[in-house]
């Protein structure tokens, strides 16, 4: 329903996007791309898991390839991220063209929890990338998702790191699984992309 890459009210074209498919949540509440939208308009964006790319060790042979992993939930249920949106209007549309409004959205990240962890999961997550798309509880959610417009960037901070502070805890719940290379085609798409692959 919406287009992956917030494009801001105040953007030329919507180019823009494709470098703001994921917003940063140390800089949300102050860059202008995504200021107003973290004051107004928050969503949550759910998934049944996503991919990541694991890049070889410092010391591996020259030529060694980055490793997929899909990264959900050990009991299956969905992963809800925290996300804004935004509408944009095309400038050369008509007025009565039905597709002048374009819905985009994006998710908020953060770094990945450090390593040195007791926690097996968040430890698999420290060596998997630097950076978190950042995942809410039920009570985090609900609190992200309030209608309330906020008042100043203080106060989007504050709430941005309420999501940022229960991430770590939210994602321990999680499994990661490698699985073939095919993900890294956007031609391939069946249930055979999550699949575990032999020996892993």
């Amino acid at each position: 329903m919406a287009r992956w890459g917030l494009v801001p009210p105040w953007a030329k074209d919507i180019a823009v996007g494709s470098r703001a498919f994921n917003a940063r949540s140390e800089t949300v509440s102050t860059k202008p791309t995504f200021r107003a939208a973290v004051k107004a308009r928050r969503c949550a964006v759910p998934v049944d898991g996503y991919y990541e790319w694991l890049k070889p060790t410092a010391d591996a042979p020259k030529g060694t390839p980055k490793r997929p992993f899909f990264v959900r939930p050990a009991d299956g249920s969905p992963i809800y991220f925290a996300g804004l949106y935004e509408w944009w209007k095309d400038p050369a549309a008509a007025e009565d063209d039905e597709g002048r409004w374009l819905l985009s959205c994006t998710i908020l990240t953060g770094p990945s929890p450090e390593a040195g962890t007791d926690e097996p999961t968040l430890e698999q997550l420290a060596g998997l990338h630097d950076r978190l798309p950042l995942p809410m509880d039920r009570d985090t959610m609900d609190t992200w998702l309030k209608p309330e417009k906020l008042a100043s960037a203080d106060e989007a901070e504050t709430l941005v790191e309420e999501v940022r502070n229960q991430a770590y805890r939210t994602a321990s719940t999680w499994t990661l699984t490698e699985v073939g290379t095919a993900v890294g085609n956007v031609r391939n798409n069946g249930p055979e992309l999550i699949q575990t692959v032999q020996g892993s």
